[in-house]
């Protein structure tokens, strides 16, 4: 719990009111007001705004670590990572490529093709065999890193893991 005084607060309150904007378009798209949704919930916009804090200090603490580690291990999304993944949302949305490079500016691209990174690699290295197994089926963790770095980190853990199931 010692990390908790590295988030700035601001950040948090940020991530929060982010969180209560897209809860509240959610809730609009379903046809609810929010005023609406308080009511039949029984909780004042503050109450909610209070519940967002927990759920926005997380999100803001991954943020950071996933900075974090961008950082440490000098990770870099190539122009090539940035085509692909453009090609993929395009794929995806069944969109242009040219369409999807209107929309979307390339150093954002960057920015998710890098936080992929670290999420795949942590992934890769924590996640249980079972979970491993289940990415890998989607294709998420096999697709994304052609170049698998040996998974030299920790092997008495996940031995230790295969005997514990």
């Amino acid at each position: 719990e010692g990390v908790e005084a590295e988030i700035p607060h601001e950040m948090v309150e940020l991530q929060a009111e982010r969180m209560m904007e897209q809860f509240k378009q959610q809730l609009a798209a379903q046809g609810i007001p929010f005023d609406q949704y308080l009511k039949m919930t029984g909780t004042t916009e503050a109450d909610f705004r209070k519940q967002a804090d927990g759920p926005a200090a997380e999100q803001v603490k991954m943020d950071l670590a996933v900075e974090a580690i961008i950082k440490a291990e000098g990770l870099e999304a190539t122009d090539e990572d940035v085509e692909n993944e453009l090609k993929n949302v395009a794929e995806k949305y069944g969109m242009d490529l040219e369409t999807v490079k209107k929309y979307l500016r390339p150093e954002d691209v960057k920015e998710q093709v890098m936080r992929e990174k670290v999420v795949a690699d942590s992934a890769v290295a924590v996640a249980p065999a079972e979970e491993k197994a289940e990415l890998e089926a989607e294709g998420e963790v096999v697709e994304k890193k052609p170049a698998k770095k040996p998974a030299a980190k920790k092997p008495a853990k996940k031995d230790a893991e295969k005997d514990a199931e």
